[in-house]
């Protein structure tokens, strides 16, 4: 993080100061910059200067009085450039700002300043993930009285997270909650970036006992079935809700109802007093199942090579039969092992539902994206005996320059399988690897037995 102080030094005459040349400019017309002083801060009163009006510019996401706050700046308080040293320094340490720069003009016995901040860009959304006597209202407001700039979200950097641990291990030291707080980030599995922040009690177990969901189609002991992962560890409300999202909304898609909606998860201790949630939890959620659809059809686009009666023969609903996810999973995938028979190994199907909640039924649109046609290109047997080699080659149905065919892969895999056996390799895990080649639109194939 880069700052500018201001440098102030004595002018040629007595009276006037000059600022450094980095500084910001004079933040109104009518206060030149940095100019008679009086004097020159040296003798502003026998007590010393103190701080007058401060203002904040460059600043979007957070308030000036937010700003203002955190800095330890207030009007009547002693000033001097160690204060607003100071002031700048504990800035910085939020992580909330990526340049700062103060500058500051005499006017009397008081000095008014001026804080020009650049925010950072880096911030994302925090979750109250386990503190389960609280709501979320309640701890946000707690926490801002002690960390003024924070508005749910923390900058991706310690500094605020400190601060806001800090405070949130007050709150719970003043409801007589012996625990302390935790940072966890949440990073996105596929881009490796931070996408949001746990705050976490920690010491203080919450086993869950048991899950429930009021309305719908399942019971509890379906219920119960879905829930192992939740059921052996302690409660997360960031766990529950991708639990929701997951595996039991696929759950009721299976069953036909498409777009179910869940409520955000409600948790009761075991503990009649309420405090203790290391007796164990319950976690409770409301679920609006929504319309049971009807399936009503595919309209297929993209799909040269293999034909809109061909592609409708490979699903696994029919019209006006219950719209199961599974079943249309399954034959999207149907699909796509088509286009994998002919060497296009990289096509893509891309349903689109549509609904109609008038009838309740729901209609595809599916865009085929077909891709390269690949061919067979080199077989690498990887094993140190010219005879096992042989065999896997003698095995493998597919020759080079033939058109790839994820079918006859599957039969060559199992006619190696058996060659293993032959060859003394049937202790040995298969490997099978398969590498595409976009320029030459060949697959190398790799075998080997570890």
């Amino acid at each position: 993080m880069r700052f500018q102080f201001p440098i102030i030094r004595p002018a040629s005459k007595p009276g006037l100061c000059v600022r450094c040349p980095h500084r910001l400019p004079p933040f109104s017309s009518a206060l030149v910059a940095l100019l008679l002083l009086a004097p020159c801060a040296l003798v502003a009163g026998q007590n010393g200067p103190t701080m007058g009006q401060i203002r904040v510019t460059g600043n979007h996401r957070f308030t000036a009085k937010q700003i203002i706050a955190a800095s330890g700046l207030r009007p009547g308080t002693p000033a001097s450039q160690q204060v607003l040293d100071h002031a700048a320094q504990r800035l910085s340490q939020t992580g909330a700002f990526s340049d700062l720069v103060y500058q500051y003009r005499s006017r009397g016995g008081t000095w008014d300043a001026e804080l020009h901040v650049t925010e950072a860009a880096g911030f994302v959304p925090c979750i109250f993930d386990n503190f389960i006597w609280f709501s979320d209202a309640q701890l946000k407001a707690a926490v801002a009285r002690d960390v003024p700039l924070f508005d749910g979200s923390l900058p991706e950097t310690q500094g605020m997270q400190q601060e806001v641990t800090a405070a949130l291990d007050r709150w719970l030291h003043a409801h007589q909650i012996p625990a302390t707080t935790v940072v966890r980030p949440l990073v996105n599995f596929y881009t490796h970036k931070m996408i949001g922040i746990l705050l976490r009690v920690s010491g203080m177990p919450m086993p869950v006992k048991d899950v429930q969901v009021a309305g719908g189609p399942l019971d509890a002991a379906a219920i119960r079935e879905l829930a192992p992962g939740i059921l052996v560890s302690d409660y997360s409300r960031h766990s529950a809700q991708v639990w929701t999202d997951t595996t039991l909304t696929e759950a009721f898609q299976d069953l036909g109802y498409l777009q179910p909606r869940f409520s955000e998860p409600s948790v009761a201790t075991i503990d009649p007093a309420g405090k203790d949630p290391s007796q164990g939890v319950i976690l409770r959620f409301t679920a609006t199942p929504g319309l049971r659809y009807t399936w009503a059809g595919v309209t297929w686009t993209g799909n040269q090579t293999v034909t809109s009666e061909e592609l409708t023969k490979l699903l696994q609903l029919s019209p006006g039969e219950v719209a199961r996810r599974d079943r249309a999973v399954a034959s999207w995938d149907a699909v796509q092992h088509a286009f994998g028979r002919q060497g296009y190994l990289t096509a893509g199907v891309n349903p689109v539902p549509n609904y109609d909640d008038r009838a309740a039924t729901v209609h595809y649109d599916v865009q085929i994206t077909r891709g390269p046609q690949f061919t067979m290109g080199d077989l690498v047997v990887d094993d140190p005996s010219e005879k096992v080699v042989q065999m896997v080659s003698a095995a493998w149905k597919l020759k080079p320059g033939d058109v790839y065919n994820v079918d006859l892969e599957k039969e060559s895999l199992t006619e190696v399988g058996i060659a293993q056996a032959h060859a003394g390799r049937a202790d040995k895990k298969l490997v099978f690897h398969r590498s595409l080649d976009s320029d030459t639109r060949t697959v190398s194939v790799l075998v080997k037995f570890e």
